[in-house]
């Protein structure tokens, strides 16, 4: 054969062994991780690498040529089995064994071109919050990935943890990844470098270093219901507030997420986070937080919230009564999300009843009210009322009332201020009870109705909480009980000097108030002079037909020579005269309601009308 036919057929083989080699490459890429096809005589790895030990030595020529003495030039028989591969004889990946095999290694050998390069080294997950990845070099997995590009392969391929004696690192195909068997207990955490070197023979290598923090220690992190959210006892995990608040502590500016309701917070530099405003419902509610360091560890924490409300669904804890009312249209009390809710319908009384006992330590009752949503389709008679008593086993009240012969401590008629007993607060909707002055173990009934005698039938209230909660302040507010005063009766007044100014002169209702004891109703009354003329005292209102013969008035000022019982306003006169568009002081009157019916009555109004002046000569 002559020297340029042999050239030729060296040119194409090489061309032959680039092209194969590309394709194989490409074709252990796809099929990662399976690296050598079963079979095969060539390497796809590193096709001159015959031994198959990692680098292209002479052993590799030699191992051909011996090969080649002994059987010949010509196709491979089939692989497999004890025959091998290894050796891998076919480097040009023509499925033969020709002296080309050879040849295209001592090219190789003779070509010098033999130094590694690290293409790829770096954290094989440098993690992150949340389960992703980032750039930043902390990481709580300290495994090392990369590819090393080396056409002759390795003689030597190692790695140095932070300073330490070498460690030999596996690779295949240039691919490796390098564990050094980090402890994941906190014990290794900090920074380390790791130094790989890849070497051909002595004097080709590679030297490269990663540097990176290993933080394998899950953030710590403490979830629990505020205090403020937690009422009596503290710590058990039990409340009647809703919504709530949930606060907990972990690392300082770590994110903090609860999961449902979905709520992000951040920790401040003390570590200290809170999520405001959570609503809860009825019994225990289990509540998940979890939080990511900057390595991406990860601490998942729960708290268990049991909302013990005032009003549970059942209706457990409270009794309900109405008085009056028809069979279709009686009032009521419904319990639902938590709240109360009282209807007025055409029932004379509604009312809702608890036991409370009085803790040992000093402390307020709460109750927490909606609005009232009063119906004023009637507004010229008794106007509809909300009121709370704290009574005890006989209905006497245990606290101070708004007025004397009273059992009511808080009371919101329609229309009306809200009155309050002497140690009894209201501000924005919570009424206030200071518990501190009675013994401690006392049982005490706590009612909250609703009065009705104007005949309208859609009043209603909203109770959202009630409780017994310590005293922020052990003192305890003190005043002079608000009671009625006495009204002076004029002696041996003749009603029958006195005119009928009922058309110019009206009753204008304020507070309307229940004493459940004693089963009186009370109103307070004001008399307005809506017409012309001048009204001179005395003034009296003649209470008079009654709807129901049950219902008597109470502490009268005096009775008409027919049995009508009276109250007298003269005292209540500015200048003993009630001019056009002024009205009289407020008072109450009373009545015995036994059945707790609604009722009606007529009020005359009595005065000195003042007439023209009469002219005599």
């Amino acid at each position: 054969m002559s020297r340029t036919s042999r050239s030729k057929r060296r040119r194409a083989a090489r061309r032959h062994y680039h092209k194969r080699r590309r394709t194989r490459a490409r074709l252990i890429e796809s099929l990662e991780p399976r690296l050598l096809l079963a079979g095969d005589w060539h390497n796809a790895c590193l096709a001159l690498d015959a031994t198959h030990d990692g680098a292209v030595v002479p052993l590799d020529a030699l191992v051909l040529i011996n090969r080649l003495n002994a059987f010949g030039s010509g196709p491979l028989p089939p692989a497999g089995g004890s025959a091998g591969p290894p050796p891998y004889y076919d480097t040009t990946g023509d499925d033969r064994l020709t002296p080309v095999d050879v040849l295209v290694i001592v090219n190789a050998l003779n070509g010098g071109r033999a130094a590694p390069e690290f293409d790829v080294l770096g954290l094989t997950h440098d993690t992150a919050p949340n389960g992703k990845s980032n750039a930043d070099g902390i990481t709580f997995d300290g495994r090392i990935s990369g590819h090393v590009s080396a056409p002759l392969g390795l003689t030597s391929f190692t790695a140095s943890v932070d300073g330490g004696a070498p460690i030999p690192v596996k690779s295949q195909c240039g691919d490796f990844l390098f564990d050094a068997g980090w402890a994941t207990d906190g014990s290794d955490d900090g920074d380390h470098t790791i130094r790989f070197t890849a070497a051909y023979q002595a004097r080709f290598r590679a030297t490269k270093d990663v540097t990176f923090t290993l933080d394998t220690s899950a953030p710590p992190l403490s979830l629990k219901l505020d205090p403020n959210s937690d009422t009596p006892p503290a710590g058990d995990g039990k409340t009647d507030t809703n919504p709530v608040a949930l606060v907990g502590t972990t690392e300082a500016k770590l994110d903090v997420t609860l999961q449902y309701p979905q709520r992000d917070a951040s920790a401040d530099d003390a570590g200290q986070f809170r999520f405001d405003n959570i609503p809860i419902v009825y019994g225990p509610q289990v509540f998940t937080a979890q939080a990511y360091d900057v390595a991406g560890n990860r601490t998942t924490v729960q708290t268990t919230v049991d909302y013990t409300c005032s009003f549970p669904p059942s209706g457990d804890l409270w009794t309900v009564h109405e008085t009056g009312g028809s069979q279709a249209g009686a009032g009521g009390a419904t319990f639902q999300q938590c709240h109360a809710l009282l209807r007025e319908g055409d029932s004379f009384r509604v009312e809702m009843q608890r036991q409370v006992t009085v803790p040992a330590e000093p402390s307020n009752l709460v109750i927490e009210l909606a609005d009232p949503a009063f119906d004023n389709t009637a507004p010229d008679a008794m106007a509809d009322a909300v009121e709370i008593a704290l009574v005890d086993a006989s209905g006497q009240s245990l606290v101070h009332t708004i007025a004397k012969d009273r059992d009511a401590l808080f009371n919101w008629s329609a229309g009306q201020p809200v009155r309050v007993g002497a140690n009894t607060t209201f501000n924005a909707g919570t009424v206030t009870v200071d518990l501190s002055n009675l013994a401690a173990g006392t049982d005490a009934t706590l009612i909250i109705r609703a009065v009705n005698n104007d005949g309208d039938l859609l009043s209603t209230t909203q109770v959202n909480r009630v409780a017994v909660v310590p005293r922020s302040d052990p003192s305890s507010p003190r005043g002079a009980p608000l009671l009625d005063p006495s009204y002076p009766v004029t002696e041996d007044l003749d009603l029958g000097v006195l005119d009928d100014v009922t058309q110019i002169v009206k009753p204008e209702y304020g507070t309307t108030s229940f004493d459940a004891a004693t089963g009186m109703v009370y109103a307070d009354v004001t008399l307005a002079n809506v017409g012309s003329f001048l009204a001179d005292a005395p003034v009296v209102v003649v209470v008079d037909t009654m709807s129901d013969p049950s219902v008597v008035p109470v502490h009268a000022d005096g009775y008409t020579p027919d049995g009508r019982a009276y109250f007298e306003f003269s005292s209540l006169v500015a200048g003993g005269t009630l001019n056009p568009q002024d009205a009289t002081s407020s008072r109450a009157i009373g009545f015995v309601n036994p059945h707790g019916v609604p009722f009606t009555y007529a009020a005359h109004v009595l005065a000195m009308r003042n007439h023209d002046p009469e002219i005599t000569s």
